[in-house]
């Protein structure tokens, strides 16, 4: 006759360690190991182990509360109530390489290209979020969106027609269930466990505002938008015309410059347009 932890081993072996099915598996691992009476710790770094190997990282909370449920379960004498873990979480991002950094800032698209480079323009000051939305999630996929940091909720994209416009944040992948649970086991609809598959990355700037870099982005990217704006043939003081009119006009709308930008851009559009006429594309009569 085998020993317990030879049979539960064998046992363990044809369940499906796979991302999807982990949950399951813990589960079923830690009942049969409760029911074998084998020592806790065992099966909890036997499991960590299995989940590791599957290319997932393991919460270790969550298998502290499966593992208690199961051999409670089980009715176990080999219960203990204490588990540990040397298990440390590879961080999930690598540590900034600045030089890189500066290198892709210094000779790198600016803001203003990428604004350029959109297939799409809008220049009526209107809200599109709806639009957007319809084009970056297709179907009527689960969304996760708030008010504020602390007010998430997920909905089905149609639930949240005409509703977007007035919600500043979203999570950039559609969720695959409605709630999740939190690491204390609370049921929560703004979770990573029902977050479906990556798709869309989200880069954030992140660095303070004294960080040495900063000063140095600002005085090298003031400097190259310059020269860029030289090379166009755009007129130098036209610009500092329109940083004006948007200063003034936020302040006397409180609302922000973007929108000044636009109402400047609708106005000014005929102009523009004029003068191209007359003189070429991309030339403003400098």
């Amino acid at each position: 006759m085998s020993d317990p932890i030879t049979s539960w081993r064998t046992y363990i072996d044809q369940l499906a360690w796979a991302k999807g099915s982990l949950d399951d598996a813990g589960y079923r691992a830690f009942l049969r190991a409760g029911s074998l009476g084998i020592s806790e710790q065992v099966a909890f770094d036997e499991v960590i182990c299995r989940i590791v190997d599957a290319g997932a990282r393991p919460r270790i909370a969550k298998l502290q509360r499966q593992l208690a449920s199961a051999y409670a379960r089980a009715g176990s004498k080999a219960a203990t109530g204490s588990v540990s873990s040397s298990y440390s979480s590879p961080a999930k991002w690598p540590a900034p390489d600045l030089d890189a950094i500066q290198r892709v800032i210094s000779a790198g698209l600016g803001l203003y290209d990428l604004w350029e480079a959109s297939p799409i323009h809008w220049n009526d000051g209107e809200s599109h979020a709806e639009q957007i939305i319809d084009a970056l999630f297709r179907g009527d996929p689960l969304l996760c969106t708030a008010l504020a940091k602390d007010t998430f909720a997920t909905k089905h994209r149609e639930q949240w027609r005409g509703q977007l416009s007035a919600r500043a944040y979203i999570v950039p992948n559609p969720m695959l269930s409605i709630e999740g649970l939190t690491q204390d086991g609370k049921k929560s609809q703004h979770r990573l466990e029902a977050t479906g598959r990556r798709v869309y990355q989200v880069i954030e700037f992140d660095f303070q505002a004294d960080h040495p870099l900063i000063a140095e982005w600002n005085a090298s990217g003031n400097v190259r938008s310059i020269y860029r704006m030289k090379a166009a043939g755009v007129n130098l003081t036209d610009v500092r015309e329109v940083l004006a009119y948007m200063a003034e006009s936020a302040r006397a709308a409180r609302g922000p410059i973007r929108y000044a930008l636009m109402e400047w851009n609708r106005v000014e559009r005929p102009r523009i347009e004029n003068r191209e006429r007359v003189l070429g594309p991309g030339r403003n009569g400098t």
